[in-house]
Protein backbone atom coordinates (compact mmCIF):
# COMPACT_ATOMS: atom_id res chain seq x y z
CA UNK A 1 0.00 0.00 0.00
CA UNK A 2 2.65 2.47 0.93
CA UNK A 3 4.03 1.75 -2.33
CA UNK A 4 1.60 1.97 -4.30
CA UNK A 5 0.54 5.35 -3.08
CA UNK A 6 4.27 6.89 -2.55
CA UNK A 7 4.65 10.10 -4.37
CA UNK A 8 7.35 9.15 -6.25
CA UNK A 9 8.60 7.07 -9.15
CA UNK A 10 9.07 4.21 -6.22
CA UNK A 11 9.06 0.36 -7.46
CA UNK A 12 10.42 -2.86 -5.58
CA UNK A 13 12.14 -5.56 -7.23
CA UNK A 14 12.87 -9.52 -5.80
CA UNK A 15 16.38 -10.73 -6.23
CA UNK A 16 15.65 -11.78 -9.69
CA UNK A 17 14.47 -8.11 -10.84
CA UNK A 18 10.50 -9.32 -11.04
CA UNK A 19 8.20 -6.52 -9.97
CA UNK A 20 6.47 -7.17 -6.28
CA UNK A 21 5.08 -3.96 -5.85
CA UNK A 22 4.93 -0.06 -8.00
CA UNK A 23 4.00 3.45 -6.96
CA UNK A 24 1.27 4.72 -9.18
CA UNK A 25 3.71 7.70 -10.31
CA UNK A 26 5.96 5.21 -11.49
CA UNK A 27 3.37 3.75 -13.74
CA UNK A 28 2.19 7.23 -14.82
CA UNK A 29 5.76 8.76 -15.39
CA UNK A 30 7.06 5.43 -17.52
CA UNK A 31 3.70 5.03 -19.37
CA UNK A 32 3.22 1.32 -17.38
CA UNK A 33 -0.54 1.83 -17.49
CA UNK A 34 -2.41 -0.33 -15.39
CA UNK A 35 -1.50 -3.09 -16.51
CA UNK A 36 -0.68 -6.06 -13.29
CA UNK A 37 3.29 -5.93 -13.37
CA UNK A 38 3.86 -8.72 -10.10
CA UNK A 39 6.23 -11.16 -11.33
CA UNK A 40 7.30 -9.83 -14.66
CA UNK A 41 10.71 -8.87 -15.02
CA UNK A 42 11.75 -4.86 -15.25
CA UNK A 43 13.92 -6.18 -18.39
CA UNK A 44 11.16 -7.79 -19.63
CA UNK A 45 9.21 -4.31 -19.38
CA UNK A 46 12.28 -2.06 -20.87
CA UNK A 47 14.22 -4.32 -22.89
CA UNK A 48 16.48 -1.99 -23.95
CA UNK A 49 17.70 -0.89 -19.97
CA UNK A 50 21.85 -0.19 -20.89
CA UNK A 51 24.28 -2.15 -18.93
CA UNK A 52 25.50 0.36 -16.68
CA UNK A 53 21.65 0.45 -15.27
CA UNK A 54 22.00 -3.52 -14.92
CA UNK A 55 25.08 -3.08 -13.03
CA UNK A 56 23.73 -0.81 -10.67
CA UNK A 57 20.80 -3.17 -10.24
CA UNK A 58 23.76 -6.01 -9.28
CA UNK A 59 25.36 -3.70 -6.81
CA UNK A 60 22.24 -2.87 -5.45
CA UNK A 61 22.06 -6.94 -5.23
CA UNK A 62 24.83 -7.41 -3.73
CA UNK A 63 24.18 -4.84 -0.39
CA UNK A 64 25.02 -1.32 -1.80
CA UNK A 65 23.10 1.77 -2.26
CA UNK A 66 23.77 3.46 -5.20
CA UNK A 67 22.99 6.77 -6.38
CA UNK A 68 22.90 8.94 -9.58
CA UNK A 69 22.24 12.39 -8.95
CA UNK A 70 21.67 13.38 -12.48
CA UNK A 71 21.20 10.83 -15.05
CA UNK A 72 20.15 10.69 -18.94
CA UNK A 73 16.85 8.42 -19.31
CA UNK A 74 15.59 7.25 -23.00
CA UNK A 75 11.76 7.01 -22.88
CA UNK A 76 10.09 4.41 -24.78
CA UNK A 77 8.43 7.48 -27.17
CA UNK A 78 11.58 8.75 -27.97
CA UNK A 79 11.48 11.62 -25.31
CA UNK A 80 14.33 12.52 -22.96
CA UNK A 81 14.28 12.63 -19.24
CA UNK A 82 16.57 13.50 -16.45
CA UNK A 83 16.35 11.54 -13.38
CA UNK A 84 17.77 11.31 -9.66
CA UNK A 85 17.64 7.82 -8.88
CA UNK A 86 18.73 5.49 -5.92
CA UNK A 87 19.02 1.94 -5.33
CA UNK A 88 19.17 0.22 -2.34
CA UNK A 89 18.71 -3.30 -1.05
CA UNK A 90 15.77 -4.62 0.95
CA UNK A 91 16.46 -7.21 3.66
CA UNK A 92 13.21 -10.25 4.49
CA UNK A 93 12.79 -11.36 7.99
CA UNK A 94 15.99 -13.83 8.40
CA UNK A 95 17.96 -10.58 7.33
CA UNK A 96 18.87 -11.73 3.80
CA UNK A 97 18.90 -9.48 0.66
CA UNK A 98 15.13 -10.24 -0.72
CA UNK A 99 15.68 -7.22 -3.66
CA UNK A 100 15.83 -3.68 -4.65
CA UNK A 101 14.21 -0.52 -4.26
CA UNK A 102 14.45 1.82 -6.94
CA UNK A 103 13.14 5.48 -6.42
CA UNK A 104 13.60 7.94 -9.06
CA UNK A 105 13.03 11.85 -9.61
CA UNK A 106 12.13 13.05 -12.70
CA UNK A 107 14.27 16.45 -12.88
CA UNK A 108 14.07 17.00 -16.50
CA UNK A 109 12.89 20.93 -15.71
CA UNK A 110 16.01 21.75 -13.68
CA UNK A 111 17.72 19.87 -16.09
CA UNK A 112 16.63 21.97 -18.62
CA UNK A 113 16.52 25.24 -16.55
CA UNK A 114 20.41 24.87 -15.31
CA UNK A 115 21.97 23.85 -19.28
CA UNK A 116 19.52 27.05 -20.42
CA UNK A 117 21.53 28.92 -17.57
CA UNK A 118 25.20 27.65 -18.58
CA UNK A 119 24.41 28.17 -22.35
CA UNK A 120 23.10 32.30 -21.21
CA UNK A 121 26.61 32.30 -19.15
CA UNK A 122 28.38 31.24 -21.88
CA UNK A 123 27.57 33.35 -24.30
CA UNK A 124 27.40 36.46 -22.19
CA UNK A 125 31.22 35.27 -21.61
CA UNK A 126 31.79 35.13 -25.05
CA UNK A 127 30.57 38.49 -25.52
CA UNK A 128 32.50 39.92 -23.25
CA UNK A 129 35.59 38.41 -24.60
CA UNK A 130 34.58 39.74 -28.08
CA UNK A 131 34.18 43.28 -26.48
CA UNK A 132 37.15 42.76 -23.83
CA UNK A 133 34.82 43.52 -21.08
CA UNK A 134 34.93 42.41 -17.70
CA UNK A 135 32.74 42.75 -15.10
CA UNK A 136 33.38 42.56 -10.97
CA UNK A 137 31.30 42.85 -7.46
CA UNK A 138 32.76 43.82 -4.42
CA UNK A 139 31.07 42.72 -1.61
CA UNK A 140 31.02 45.85 0.96
CA UNK A 141 29.80 43.41 3.84
CA UNK A 142 32.95 41.55 4.07
CA UNK A 143 35.44 42.28 6.22
CA UNK A 144 38.27 41.25 3.86
CA UNK A 145 36.79 43.14 1.15
CA UNK A 146 36.41 40.49 -1.63
CA UNK A 147 35.99 41.34 -5.07
CA UNK A 148 34.83 38.85 -7.56
CA UNK A 149 36.29 38.75 -11.33
CA UNK A 150 34.86 37.38 -14.81
CA UNK A 151 37.33 35.42 -16.60
CA UNK A 152 37.57 38.42 -19.26
CA UNK A 153 38.69 40.58 -16.44
CA UNK A 154 41.64 38.61 -15.37
CA UNK A 155 42.59 38.61 -19.32
CA UNK A 156 42.18 42.71 -19.32
CA UNK A 157 44.37 43.02 -16.22
CA UNK A 158 46.67 40.14 -17.85
CA UNK A 159 46.56 38.24 -14.67
CA UNK A 160 45.67 34.28 -13.87
CA UNK A 161 43.06 33.69 -11.58
CA UNK A 162 45.32 30.59 -10.01
CA UNK A 163 47.86 33.21 -8.80
CA UNK A 164 46.15 36.99 -8.88
CA UNK A 165 43.39 37.15 -5.62
CA UNK A 166 41.57 41.04 -6.72
CA UNK A 167 41.67 43.28 -4.06
CA UNK A 168 41.84 47.15 -3.83
CA UNK A 169 45.34 47.57 -3.07
CA UNK A 170 46.09 44.72 -5.36
CA UNK A 171 44.03 46.10 -8.17
CA UNK A 172 45.65 49.69 -7.85
CA UNK A 173 49.51 47.72 -7.99
CA UNK A 174 47.94 47.20 -11.83
CA UNK A 175 47.28 50.29 -12.30
CA UNK A 176 49.37 53.02 -13.79
CA UNK A 177 50.62 54.92 -10.73
CA UNK A 178 49.83 58.41 -12.03
CA UNK A 179 45.84 57.16 -12.39
CA UNK A 180 45.98 55.68 -8.61
CA UNK A 181 44.47 58.89 -7.02
CA UNK A 182 42.22 59.17 -9.37
CA UNK A 183 40.75 55.46 -9.44
CA UNK A 184 41.07 55.66 -5.38
CA UNK A 185 38.50 58.92 -5.77
CA UNK A 186 36.25 57.08 -8.62
CA UNK A 187 35.77 53.77 -5.77
CA UNK A 188 34.88 56.54 -3.19
CA UNK A 189 32.59 58.19 -4.97
CA UNK A 190 30.87 54.79 -6.12
CA UNK A 191 31.02 53.67 -2.75
CA UNK A 192 29.06 56.31 -1.25
CA UNK A 193 26.47 56.41 -3.52
CA UNK A 194 27.61 59.07 -5.93
CA UNK A 195 27.08 58.55 -9.58
CA UNK A 196 30.56 58.93 -10.64
CA UNK A 197 30.48 58.29 -14.19
CA UNK A 198 33.05 56.37 -16.39
CA UNK A 199 36.78 56.41 -15.45
CA UNK A 200 39.88 56.04 -18.33
CA UNK A 201 42.94 54.85 -16.81
CA UNK A 202 45.51 53.19 -17.90
CA UNK A 203 46.85 48.90 -16.68
CA UNK A 204 50.13 47.99 -16.24
CA UNK A 205 50.64 44.11 -16.79
CA UNK A 206 52.93 42.10 -15.31
CA UNK A 207 54.77 41.97 -18.85
CA UNK A 208 55.17 45.65 -18.35
CA UNK A 209 52.40 46.13 -21.55
CA UNK A 210 50.41 49.61 -21.04
CA UNK A 211 46.49 48.97 -21.60
CA UNK A 212 43.92 52.10 -21.66
CA UNK A 213 40.67 51.01 -19.83
CA UNK A 214 37.17 52.42 -19.13
CA UNK A 215 35.52 51.62 -15.85
CA UNK A 216 31.71 51.81 -14.76
CA UNK A 217 30.73 51.24 -11.16
CA UNK A 218 27.56 51.82 -9.38
CA UNK A 219 26.48 50.96 -5.49
CA UNK A 220 23.85 48.09 -4.46
CA UNK A 221 21.92 48.58 -1.42
CA UNK A 222 19.66 46.23 0.72
CA UNK A 223 16.22 46.98 1.61
CA UNK A 224 16.82 49.15 4.51
CA UNK A 225 19.17 51.19 2.29
CA UNK A 226 22.58 49.92 3.77
CA UNK A 227 25.15 49.56 0.63
CA UNK A 228 26.11 46.23 0.52
CA UNK A 229 27.75 45.68 -2.52
CA UNK A 230 29.76 48.00 -5.60
CA UNK A 231 29.01 46.19 -9.14
CA UNK A 232 30.64 47.66 -12.08
CA UNK A 233 32.82 47.04 -15.34
CA UNK A 234 36.31 47.34 -16.71
CA UNK A 235 36.76 47.63 -20.87
CA UNK A 236 40.03 47.39 -22.77
CA UNK A 237 39.61 50.49 -25.04
CA UNK A 238 43.51 50.18 -26.23
CA UNK A 239 42.65 49.71 -29.70
CA UNK A 240 40.53 52.53 -29.68
CA UNK A 241 42.20 54.71 -28.43
CA UNK A 242 45.09 54.03 -30.66
CA UNK A 243 42.80 54.78 -33.35
CA UNK A 244 41.66 57.56 -31.75
CA UNK A 245 45.50 58.45 -31.60
CA UNK A 246 46.50 57.66 -35.22
CA UNK A 247 43.20 59.56 -36.63
CA UNK A 248 44.35 62.74 -34.60
CA UNK A 249 47.93 62.51 -35.39
CA UNK A 250 46.65 62.59 -39.20
CA UNK A 251 44.64 65.62 -38.94
CA UNK A 252 47.60 67.61 -37.50
CA UNK A 253 49.70 66.31 -40.24
CA UNK A 254 46.84 67.41 -42.52
CA UNK A 255 46.63 70.89 -41.03
CA UNK A 256 49.90 71.52 -41.17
Amino acid sequence: FFVEHAPAELAMFDCEMRYLHVSRRWRTDYGLGERDLRGVSHYQVFPDVPERWKEAHRRGLAGEVVRGEQDRFDRADGSVQWIRWEIRPWYGRTGDIGGIVILTEDITERHCAEEALREKEHLLSESQRIAHLGSWTYDLTDPAGSIVWSDELYRVYGVSPDTFRPTVESILNLIVPEDRPAMRRWIAACAAGEKPGELEYRIIRPDGAIRFANGRGELQCDAEGRPVQMAGSAQDITDRKRAEDALRESEERFQA
